[in-house]
């Protein structure tokens, strides 16, 4: 049946079919609530067209009588949960883990890249299972590396991601040369920072069954070289990850976190454990940085310049810090400025205060709505030459020009500023009195005086 609507409707009349399907099984809820659909798909328009036909009209009918409202969709995390519900509705919960340990047998097939620049360094992964599940994953590294050191972090997390779900057979598809032949060992290690790397990669490899690591082209890797680029876009507290959970017993449970890592663990590991990262540059970055924080009851603070000590905060305790000062119980909607400077004087700090500051302001939705009217112009005003026609004229003599009947060769020109019409008239020779005829004539008896 599912086949057989497959290749029947089109993807318009599988969504309408959807909601149709929703409306039979939740009646109670469409007649008694407004229902909010949120798709990419301009539904809306497409069920309001009055020239509709066939099964797609009557779905359309049907659903006006309700109060359904069609919003674009933000968010992917209810999304994920909807495809994955399709992709497995043909096994029911008993058979889930046998089909999670039966695909454990086949091999899988895993893209993976690295990124890196000034602003950070990022991996990406694509792992696709042999039924055709696939698992997107874009990790922000918090220290700098090059890139080939990138590209072994990458497929360090690969091994061990695949290792951790149990996976026995493995096939890897890189971009990177240098890494493919190295692990391969057709070519050697000289760089003492890439040795332990691969000496890293060589035990996780020895844990599979089955493991082939094969070198495609850039172009064939761009699903993953997206991910790993789109993992240092922005700033590291600004990005959510895909985390795992794993049980022995239990199949994997795949979540969604913001904070697995924020700007605020690695000196706060420094400060407790005197740890640093394992690239030179980066932990002397580090120890600068921490010279300005302290830990105090196992929270840390930064040292302001003139003033107590700040309380640090996390991207979600910020934003909720923000939400609360601007629009809380105490809320009176002031501007970014503003904003940051009461979130600083309330002792709590955290990078790009006023950058973040300034965009939650420019962002809500009442500030916007009851901001009051600018009258003051968007630029400086500048007088116009004529506000009306005809009101000023130019004029120019033209010649000599070829001689035409009666042997008139010069001409009279007038044009008007502003609606650019022109006036012209041939003279043998262009006189005083030949000059006040043509301003009568032709401007003031038909436009009046200028």
């Amino acid at each position: 049946m599912l086949l057989d609507a497959e290749n029947r409707y089109n993807m318009m009349e599988k969504l309408a079919l959807t909601l149709i399907t929703a409306k039979k099984k939740l009646q109670q809820y469409f007649e008694s609530h407004t229902i909010i659909v949120y798709t990419d798909y301009p539904m809306k328009q497409v069920l309001n067209k009055p020239d509709l036909s066939g099964r797609l009209s009557k779905w359309a009918i049907e659903l006006g009588t309700y109060d359904i409202q069609f919003l674009p969709r933000k968010a992917k995390k209810g999304q994920v949960l909807a495809n994955f519900l399709v992709e497995i509705q043909s096994f029911t919960p008993d058979t889930l883990p046998e089909l999670l340990e039966l695909e454990a047998e086949w091999v899988w097939t895993m893209h993976t890249d690295g990124a890196s620049n000034s602003q950070g360094a990022g991996i990406g992964i694509v792992l696709e299972a042999p039924s055709g599940l696939k698992i997107e994953e874009a990790i922000r590294l918090e220290q700098f590396a090059t890139n080939n050191e990138d590209e072994y972090e990458a497929l360090i997390y690969d091994l061990e991601l695949a290792r951790d779900m149990g996976i026995r057979r493995l096939k890897v598809r890189g971009d990177s040369k240098l890494m493919t032949e190295q692990v391969v060992e057709n070519f050697d290690t000289k760089a003492p920072h890439l040795t332990s790397l691969l000496k890293k990669v060589s035990e996780l490899k020895a844990q599979f069954h089955q493991f082939e690591l094969v070198q495609i082209p850039r172009e064939q890797n761009q699903k993953a070289d997206a991910l790993a680029k789109l993992a240092f876009a922005g700033e590291c507290p600004r990005h959510s990850a895909i985390s795992r959970s794993h049980s022995p017993r239990d199949s994997e449970v795949f979540s969604t976190s913001s904070e697995l890592e924020c700007w605020m663990d690695p000196i706060i590991r420094y400060l407790t454990k005197s740890e640093l990262p394992t690239h030179a540059k980066n932990a002397k970055l580090l120890c600068l940085r921490a010279q300005r924080y302290s830990i105090i009851h196992g929270t840390l603070y930064h040292r302001s310049f003139n003033g107590p000590y700040l309380q640090c905060l996390r991207p979600s305790e910020a934003k909720k810090l923000l939400e609360e000062i601007h629009e809380g119980t105490c809320r009176n909607h002031i501007g970014g400025r503003s904003l940051a400077h009461k979130a600083f004087t309330a002792r709590y700090y955290w990078p790009y205060m006023m950058t973040e500051a300034h965009d939650y302001a420019k962002k809500c939705d009442k500030c916007q709505r009851f901001a009051p009217t600018i009258h003051q112009p968007a630029q400086v005003l500048h007088s116009i030459i004529a506000p009306w026609p005809f009101a000023k004229w130019g004029m120019g003599v033209v010649g000599e020009l070829p001689r035409a009947v009666g042997g008139k060769w010069y001409a009279l020109l007038a044009t008007d500023y502003f609606t650019k019409s022109v006036v012209a008239e041939a003279y043998i020779m262009i006189s005083k009195t030949d000059t006040m005829g043509f301003i009568w004539k032709h401007i003031i008896c038909q436009f009046g005086i200028p």
